[in-house]
């Protein structure tokens, strides 16, 4: 049993071999994706989030809300995610 956010949660051996895998195909998967070069870009678009991650603009929205930081400079100008932050965001969620 471990604490996480002062609950206790019972995860069994199965579930929890099931979730490293995962876990792992994923990092691979990222990896892969890193190499191929439209996959390179330091700053993101909505569009590219919906290409590269399958983050829906719906989902952005709630994103933002929980603390992800998005450029964008005045009223009708193109939003732009910073890659390592969008990563670093994934990756704590």
């Amino acid at each position: 049993m471990q604490k996480i956010n002062d609950e206790k949660i019972e995860v069994s051996a199965k579930v929890l071999g099931a979730l490293l895998k995962s876990h792992l195909r994923l990092e691979k998967l990222v990896a892969e994706l890193l190499e191929l070069p439209e996959y390179n870009k330091d700053w993101l678009t909505p569009k590219d989030l919906e290409e590269e991650f399958k983050i829906g603009e719906k989902q952005l929205r709630k994103f933002r809300g929980m603390g992800l930081p998005v450029v964008q400079k005045g009223v009708n100008c193109a939003r732009r995610i910073k890659r390592s932050e969008i990563e670093k965001f994934l990756m704590k969620k």
